[in-house]
């Protein structure tokens, strides 16, 4: 089954409005200073983010086209989007030399993380919001308390990082780097330990829900599960066996089951490294070609559902339970991001500029189940946790906060 998207459904398009065009502060000052500035009251030199407010002063009466938000980062594009688990701090990166940590509720700096050289390539919150970690283009990663606002370790790599991910339960962190070796920090007690891949570049990443195992992807297509508290391998698709034959661009863990996905999808099961399905989210056509990948995944484990964007437009929803197509769409440009946020929404990001939210429960879209809202092609996109909010990077130096209607209320 598939469905064009009809054009113009609750489009927000004008983004020239947002915060980033706002002017910057008159002093230009650069502080360095990174000490704990109360929420709501921080001056900085990169502005306080704006609060939009609606016609009775409240951000409830907001027009789904103003963000309620808008943190403005003055030293170039936004590369970096990430929200905490209590759904209280952003943290934002880019290619200044820092990271800056605001208020969602207020939109006012918090702190800020100015110690790398260059560019923040990753940053990341911890499964209680305790511990932040920044990850520089060197290759140095720095743990900051979010009680203190204190680096309280530091863990540098021979090579550069491409991702950081943290345990789900536990305060341990795990990298991948270019030269295919996953490293493991214990943040408290500072040890760490290293995996050798397949000697080339350790592309994605995730702990599954134990806490003790980790799934993790090469660039040339091996998948495998490791043991991180004994260091030795579970399970490896490597070599002619490796589980795709291109790139591992995308990976979700649930419970016992990891997902991988290249220019198909694989499930396996992590217990026993069995593939227990194989899926080909595009259709079998004379046009395509093996330049389509899938460029977007979600496993909803508690579903058993998946959800999958490819490079083309095509965004599926597979029930890898029953190994049963349940819908597809075509949109207009490729999905670059696609997350859970209630059991029936699913958020997805495109490189079209627009974040469009879906009700998977229906065939089709209508005005009422469908929300776009134009951000950036390169869209970062962060779920704020048990809220009905939405943060994604706007236009250049700009990260924005949407309220969105769930399609949960019209069941």
């Amino acid at each position: 089954m598939r469905c064009d998207v009809p054009t113009g459904v609750l489009s927000v398009r004008n983004s020239s409005t947002y915060a980033g065009d706002a002017d910057p502060p008159a002093d230009g000052s650069d502080s360095k200073d990174n000490s704990p500035q109360e929420d709501g009251n921080s001056q900085d030199s990169y502005g306080s983010g704006q609060t939009n407010e609606g016609a009775t002063g409240t951000q409830e009466d907001l027009p789904l086209a103003v963000p309620a938000i808008a943190f403005l980062y003055q030293e170039g594009p936004v590369l970096v989007c990430a929200v905490s688990s209590d759904g209280r701090r952003v943290v934002t990166g880019g290619c200044g030399d820092r990271a800056l940590v605001w208020n969602l509720d207020t939109g006012k700096l918090a702190f800020d993380c100015a110690v790398h050289r260059d560019e923040t390539t990753c940053a990341g919150f911890n499964h209680d919001s305790t511990l932040l970690c920044t990850c520089g283009g060197t290759g140095t990663v720095r743990v900051w308390s979010m009680r203190v606002y204190q680096v309280v370790c530091t863990f540098t790599t021979v090579t550069l990082v491409g991702w950081v991910k943290w345990s789900r339960d536990d305060n341990v962190l795990l990298t991948g780097t270019v030269d295919g070796l996953l490293w493991m920090w214990q943040v408290l007690d500072g040890q760490c330990k290293t995996m050798q891949g397949s000697f080339t570049e350790c592309s994605v990443g995730r702990s599954l829900a134990d806490g003790r195992r980790a799934a993790a992807a090469c660039e040339d297509g091996s998948v495998c599960i490791r043991d991180l508290h004994k260091v030795h391998l579970f399970h490896g698709m490597t070599g002619p066996s490796r589980m795709h034959a291109n790139l591992v661009l995308c990976l979700d863990v649930g419970r016992e089951i990891v997902v991988t996905a290249a220019d198909e999808v694989q499930v396996m099961k992590a217990s026993t490294g069995k593939q227990l399905l194989t899926i080909r989210p595009v259709e079998e056509t004379a046009a395509v070609t093996h330049d389509d990948y899938v460029s977007a995944l979600d496993l909803d484990y508690r579903q058993r559902m998946l959800v999958m964007g490819t490079n083309i437009g095509d965004l599926v929803l597979w029930d890898f339970n029953c190994a049963v197509q349940k819908q597809s769409f075509q949109y207009p440009s490729a999905a670059t991001r696609a997350v859970w946020k209630r059991p029936h929404t699913e958020l997805t990001a495109c490189k079209d500029g627009f974040v469009r939210e879906w009700d998977v429960r229906i065939g089709n879209h209508d005005s009422a189940a469908v929300l776009e809202v134009f951000l950036n092609p390169d869209c970062l996109l962060g779920p704020v946790p048990r809220r009905t909010l939405l943060c994604g990077q706007c236009i250049a130096g700009t990260c924005a906060v949407y309220r969105f209607a769930s399609p949960d209320r019209y069941a």
